[in-house]
């Protein structure tokens, strides 16, 4: 578990600030969990703030905020823009299997470098619940641009399709969204496919098993 402030939260952290976001060099890590405050959280992370890009060659999963959530995330917010990134990225919680509300992502949602990528506002992949929570740009940014080549970069096994959704990107059967809203002027979609697999792609949710 990497972040910005704690590795791995399992007490409360609060008025974090972090500027200027660095995705540190890693390996073809898929189990890499990365935040801009926190990398994993079982606690509780409020009244927090990241400004800074996400890019990110490799496959991991990573999101402003927090990589892998099991707390709460509540007053949390993420300034910033997403590019060439692979696997499981979002603007505040990468996988999120607890509670987030009152959260805000704003920025584009970025373009998908090759292999399977999962693109979410708030949430990458969610299996708890997201409530209160807002995707917007700001003025002069493109909402969306996924230009995806969908491959399974160096055979590891990653599903190639693409999903992206202003809130979740792809939800469980047991995530929950609720009382959430996408201010949004552009979605553009360009894909460079080179195989049968899909595209999913919502305003609020791009792919839901529930």
């Amino acid at each position: 578990y990497v972040g910005g402030v704690v590795g791995h939260n399992r007490g409360s952290v609060t008025h974090a600030y972090v500027n200027g976001l660095i995705v540190p060099p890693h390996s073809t890590m898929i189990s890499m969990y990365m935040g801009g405050v926190v990398g994993a959280n079982e606690g509780t992370v409020s009244e927090s703030r990241v400004e800074g890009d996400l890019k990110d060659d490799y496959p991991s999963v990573m999101a402003g905020i927090c990589g892998l959530n099991r707390g709460t995330l509540d007053h949390v917010k993420m300034v910033g823009d997403m590019s060439i990134v692979t696997g499981l990225v979002a603007g505040i919680v990468g996988e999120n299997r607890g509670l987030v509300e009152w959260a805000e992502y704003t920025g584009s949602l970025g373009r998908a470098g090759d292999g399977g990528v999962t693109i979410g506002g708030i949430a990458a992949y969610n299996l708890g619940k997201i409530s209160k929570s807002y995707y917007g740009v700001t003025e002069g940014t493109k909402t969306l641009k996924l230009s995806a080549s969908l491959t399974d970069p160096s055979d590891m096994g990653i599903s190639p399709a693409a999903y992206a959704g202003g809130i979740v990107a792809k939800q469980s059967n047991d995530g929950v969204v609720e009382d959430c809203g996408v201010r949004a002027s552009w979605l553009i979609l360009g894909t460079k496919v080179s195989n049968t697999v899909g595209m999913y792609t919502g305003g609020l949710v791009g792919a839901d098993s529930g």
